[in-house]
């Protein structure tokens, strides 16, 4: 069973050791700064989705993406539902 895997901006990822066995995911983004990260929005932060996405589709992932994410209104979580489109499925 794998815990928990992280992805820096800095290296290539590839989910391949784990192949099928993944089958839940979590995202989020996040900024680097002098004293450590923040966490920002998706797509606005360090994160090369593009690759994310290459590294999913080369294991043949075809599960379920939970965004980890603060409250917010109808309008924040239509934006939020746009950006995973867009980032995660690579939906314009």
């Amino acid at each position: 069973m794998l815990g928990t895997y992280s992805y820096t901006a800095t290296r290539r990822i590839g989910f391949e050791p784990w192949g099928k066995s993944i089958v839940k995911v979590h995202v989020k983004d996040f900024k680097r700064k002098e004293d450590g990260y923040a966490w920002v929005n998706l797509g606005d932060g360090d994160v090369d989705w593009p690759e994310v996405r290459q590294a999913f589709a080369d294991i043949g992932y075809m599960g379920s993406v939970t965004v980890e994410l603060d409250g917010g209104d109808e309008a924040y979580l239509r934006d939020v539902s746009r950006r995973v489109d867009w980032l995660v499925l690579g939906r314009a």
